[in-house]
């Protein structure tokens, strides 16, 4: 009996769980076919004009597009270059992007205005561009290239009809996320043919940078150039027939004044100058201000010894300005007073003390009226050589001017906001043209370069703000250049 109580003790659980276990139906699986999610793959397929119309839309994205192949300025300075991470765009209906990437190989082996149809990340990107102390902060949106399809990589592509030998291919470097075999520069030849070494010749910035903006423009450092005085003259033969060249237009030379080093005067009877800060605290090129009656602007710029600066100053007629440079009590430059009113009046003046010095700029009106006025500051051997050559009036175009290789030149004019202004600029034959519109502060409006070589710039919209404009013309590849400068307004 005990043994049969402890049989019930031991094995009854054991045969209650197993008799549970049968009684319980298994759950089945489901039956059902699940449903995948399709993840988007390969680049966004987009035109310029698209992309140029919203860009924060497509912030890294991997996007696709095609454009006319064209080169932007290379920049090469002595000493602190600032690169744009852009070497090259692509360009459609007057729409143009930066791009990036195969740097060497498209600016060796494609012409310009090449089809090209490229890939990569679309990219936002801020830093300085420019030289030294001329460098300037810049927002730049670009194309970081990761591949190229038009012309395909495996395409022999030359710049010359066919003499049987092999051209050199473009290369290509994986896409991020994607697996992708590494190809290299090298032609098809087995891998023997290389790049060729070449000297890339300077072509257009674009940008600022852009831009710019545009992007802000650069090219190959020039050697020193001595500034010129062109005297102008109107032709029948290069004037465009819509225009009447009637202006004769004299872009003004500085004379190098050295730094004796032995005080010469003092600026007591000047009195204190109102303090305008640095020459080169400007987001552009140069300043303008507002000179009240009987007032004195003062602007200071730092030189170290044996650099030497050309200062250029303008304000419409009737305001005839005068410019005096002191370093301390010492006057460099007494009340220089050269230029007509309406013309730039200009100072150039070299350090010649040991370490770094502080020299002071003041303007003043002769006949103590009030008036707008711009400055702008150009340090000998910077690049690009930078001017004011003087004031536009609508109606009464420039023409003929003669712009020297890897110059800019600056123009002025007074406008009224609502105004409908129009500005015409036409190149000869061989040159393309760009320029930049300035509203008054120096702020940057537009830039515009829709043209090529021959084809004339034109801009037209109706200005925002009443006050002292300005117009930056430069060559697209910073070439010499014979130009006609028309502004109207409606």
């Amino acid at each position: 009996m005990r043994r049969f109580a402890l049989f019930l003790l031991v094995f009854w659980p054991l045969l209650f769980a197993c008799g549970a276990r049968q009684a319980v139906a298994p759950t089945p699986f489901p039956t059902a076919n699940g449903t995948s999610t399709i993840i988007p793959q390969g680049p966004i397929t987009l035109s310029l004009v698209e992309l140029a119309a919203a860009p924060g839309f497509y912030k890294d994205t991997l996007i696709q597009v095609t454009g006319q192949f064209h080169k932007e300025p290379l920049l090469v300075c002595e000493s602190n270059p600032f690169s744009p991470p852009s070497t090259w765009a692509l360009a459609e209906e007057g729409v143009s992007i930066p791009a990036g990437g195969f740097d060497e190989q498209v600016r060796t082996l494609l012409p310009e205005t090449m089809t090209v149809t490229a890939e990569g990340r679309w990219r936002q990107w801020q830093g300085l561009i420019g030289c030294g102390k001329q460098a300037q902060p810049r927002e730049i949106w670009y194309l970081d290239v990761s591949r190229i399809l038009s012309p395909s990589p495996l395409t022999q592509v030359t710049l010359t009809p066919s003499l049987g030998e092999a051209g050199t291919s473009i290369a290509e470097v994986p896409i991020e996320g994607e697996d992708l075999p590494t190809l290299t520069p090298e032609g098809l030849g087995g891998g023997e043919e290389s790049l060729p070494i070449v000297t890339v010749e300077p072509t257009p910035e674009t940008e600022p940078g852009e831009l710019p903006e545009a992007t802000a423009t650069f090219a190959i450092y020039p050697e020193e150039v001595p500034e010129t005085t062109p005297t102008v003259q109107p032709t029948e033969a290069t004037a465009s027939p819509a225009l009447t060249p009637v202006i004769t237009a004299t872009i003004a030379t500085p004379t190098n004044t050295p730094i004796s080093g032995t005080p010469t005067a003092t600026v007591a009877s000047l009195g204190p100058g109102i303090d305008q800060g640095d020459l080169y605290s400007s987001d552009a090129e140069f300043s303008t201000s507002r000179l009240e009656a009987n007032t004195i602007h003062s602007w200071s710029i730092d030189l170290l010894e044996g650099e030497s600066v050309t200062v250029y100053a303008i304000a419409p007629q009737p305001a005839n300005l005068t410019l005096t440079v002191t370093r301390g009590d010492e006057v460099i430059i007494n009340e220089q007073n050269n230029a007509a009113a309406g013309n730039p009046e200009v100072v150039n003046f070299t350090s010649n003390t040991p370490g770094d010095q502080t020299y002071e700029v003041l303007v003043k009106a002769d006949t103590g009226i009030a008036t707008d006025y711009a400055i702008l500051p150009y340090l000998t051997d910077d690049f690009p050589t930078t001017s004011i050559a003087g004031f536009i009036n609508p109606g009464s175009p420039q023409s003929n001017i003669t712009l020297a290789a890897d110059s800019v030149h600056f123009w002025f004019f007074t406008a009224e906001s609502g105004r409908n202004l129009t500005v015409r600029v036409v190149p000869n034959a061989e040159s393309d043209p760009v320029f930049y519109l300035y509203g008054p502060g120096a702020e940057y409006i537009e830039a515009i370069d829709n043209g090529f070589e021959g084809d004339e710039e034109i801009y037209q919209d109706v200005l925002q703000a009443t006050g002292l404009h300005a117009i930056r013309i430069y060559e697209f590849n910073y070439s010499s250049m014979t130009y006609q400068l028309e502004i109207t307004f409606q």
